[in-house]
Formats: structure tokens, C-alpha cells, sequence
């Protein structure tokens, strides 16, 4: 992993950790897709951006929190570990030319 890879996950879970979702839409393409195994349709860029501060805003005003850290899943992918509430959910990316291009939200 580069430099550049482990800056865009550092800001990718302080946002999930301070609920600040300028973190995650300054690094993102124009060209981003993101997929949950929780929302039915793929976002685009656009989408996402309205969507990811909604659930911020939501979260933020539930009183919940939620912790992100970095590390490795099973299958050895370097990602985001984020735990709401005892729910444990896994947030990989996809980098090219410096900007994240895929977001993948799943259980594993």
C-alpha cells in the first residue's frame, strides 16, 4: 500500500469516528460507485455525497456512536473496521490516480 492509501483510510475513519463526512467526499472520483450489502441500489457520486451526510446527520442526532479503526479482514484486506452498536461492518475502497473510485460497505 502506498502513502497516499493508508492518508485516504486515515481520513475515511476519522470521518466514521467524528461524523464529519467531508473527510470521506474530498477524496472521492467523479467517477465513484459505492455498494452495501444494506442499500439496494449502487450510489454514484452524486448520491453518495447526499446520502453519506444524511446518515451522518442521522447517527449524529441519535446519539449513537460509532468506531472505525484500520485493519485487516479475514481475507487479509487492508480496510476500514467499523463497529455501530456492536454491529460490525467492513468498508473497502478502491484507489486510482489518487482518489477513491470504489466503496464497498459488507459484513466481511
Amino acid at each position: 500500500m502506498n502513502d497516499k492509501y493508508i492518508e485516504i483510510l486515515t481520513d475515511f475513519a476519522e470521518a466514521w469516528n467524528t461524523l464529519n463526512p467531508e473527510l470521506i467526499i474530498k477524496h472521492l472520483s467523479p467517477n465513484f460507485i459505492y455498494d452495501s450489502q444494506w442499500v439496494f441500489n449502487s450510489l454514484d457520486y452524486t448520491g453518495y455525497k447526499d446520502y453519506i451526510r444524511g446518515k451522518f446527520e442521522t447517527i449524529l442526532k441519535s446519539g449513537n456512536t460509532v468506531k472505525a479503526d484500520i485493519g485487516y479482514n479475514d481475507m487479509g484486506e487492508l480496510l476500514i473496521r467499523l463497529n455501530q452498536s456492536g454491529k460490525i461492518a467492513f468498508y473497502r475502497i478502491r484507489v486510482e490516480e489518487d482518489k477513491v473510485v470504489k466503496g464497498d460497505l459488507c459484513m466481511f
